[in-house]
């Protein structure tokens, strides 16, 4: 990022740091903030600006909306990889408001570490390095936390998915919440 354009961007940040700008001069912070983002992250902010608007939190490492959509919070953190790799990177959270049942608490937890259950919010959330990851994510966590699947039905599932999903295939469980989060949308 030019001198310019960080001389820009904070120039701008300063009324959105009082919370006194919206709409377009957001925008325009944002996206001069991410050019200086690893290249993986800055696609993964720009592809949630377009679907939900500017961030409604912007700092220079992370993006925050709150009620996008069907999710109660999505978050967007830069990350810049220290070396290439077929790993998948923790750089987007998707949360919903969800309450999970108490006595399957511990299967929904076991079924990924990147599955976030949060009895104090209300809030289930997915943090990986898409959308549809978070999806499937969530979508299984639903089915494990309603008795549909169980655990090992559910790794199975995600597996299979992941594959046919390699190979160009989708699921439902990819494109959309297959179930309604607390709070509705």
């Amino acid at each position: 990022m030019s001198a310019r354009s960080w001389a820009a961007a904070w120039l701008a940040a300063a009324p959105l740091a009082s919370g006194c700008v919206s709409g377009e001069p957001r925008r325009i912070v944002a996206e001069a903030t991410i050019d200086a983002w690893s290249s993986v992250s800055r696609l993964a902010a720009a592809r949630v600006m377009e679907q939900y608007g500017p961030p409604d939190e912007l700092e220079s490492s992370r993006f925050g909306w709150r009620d996008a959509g069907p999710f109660a919070r999505i978050v967007v953190w830069d990350h810049a990889p220290l070396y290439a790799s077929d790993e998948d990177y923790d750089l987007i959270l998707h949360s919903v408001r969800y309450e999970v049942p108490v006595s399957r608490r511990e299967l929904v937890e076991r079924l990924s570490d990147r599955l976030i259950v949060d009895p104090g919010s209300g809030e289930l959330a997915a943090r990986s390095d898409s959308l549809e990851s978070n999806l499937l994510l969530l979508n299984l966590a639903d089915d494990v936390a309603q008795g549909r699947r169980d655990l090992a039905e559910a790794k199975a599932y995600m597996a299979t998915t992941v594959r046919a999903s390699a190979s160009g295939r989708s699921s439902p469980y990819l494109e959309r919440l297959m179930f309604r989060p607390s709070g509705g949308f």
